[in-house]
């Protein structure tokens, strides 16, 4: 599955406005206009590709003038999160992921470190119930584990088969992880695996 920000832009007038995070069928435009007024999709993937689609075949200089103003996709974040994007939109994919549960599995403690201070709600879950907690402790990010601790996810919370992010980082063997989450009050709800 493919995260980025989304963003309407408008060629003719050379704006941009912030959208949702995740373009699905879903956005939100601070401007009010819609593409019958020259405003068009964008997304600016985590890779650092920013893409535009404009019917006129245009582009590619709105592509450049993006990238030139903002060259990283963290400064973009950075852009949107003070521009009013909605920090804890939901995907309406059945993954049910914010920014800030893709940031926590793909190991952007950057990304996830600016969500977090702008308020991003630590507490949302993913349909399969899965925290942004449990899912930096399922990958082994523990820097992004400690931050969420720190902004007080439960340590204990149960997906939608009863598993905590103390048992993912147990059968992963993230031993860094796990010693975060055990010092944070994390309680497993499987028998624990022997080293």
């Amino acid at each position: 599955m493919c995260q980025f920000i989304s963003f309407k832009h408008n060629p003719k007038l050379m704006e941009i406005a912030v959208a949702d995070w995740f373009s699905h069928g879903r956005t939100e435009k601070l401007t009010g206009k819609t593409e019958k007024t020259g405003w068009y999709d964008g997304h600016y993937l985590p890779s650092g590709t920013v893409q535009c689609r404009i019917p006129d075949g245009t582009d590619r200089v709105m592509e450049e003038r993006i990238k030139r103003k903002w060259p990283t996709f963290y400064s973009f974040i950075t852009w949107a999160v003070r521009n009013g994007a909605k920090l804890d939109a939901i995907d309406d994919t059945p993954f049910r992921q914010t920014a800030l549960i893709w940031a926590a599995e793909h190991g952007r403690y950057d990304v996830a470190h600016l969500l977090i201070k702008a308020g991003a709600d630590v507490t949302i879950t993913t349909g399969g119930g899965h925290t942004a907690l449990y899912r930096a402790a399922l990958q082994g990010h523990s820097g992004i584990v400690q931050l969420l601790i720190a902004a007080k996810s439960d340590v204990n919370a149960l997906d939608n088969f009863g598993i905590t992010a103390l048992d993912r980082a147990y059968f992963a063997g993230h031993t860094d992880v796990i010693r975060r989450l055990k010092r944070a009050g994390a309680r497993g709800t499987l028998p624990e695996k022997k080293a």
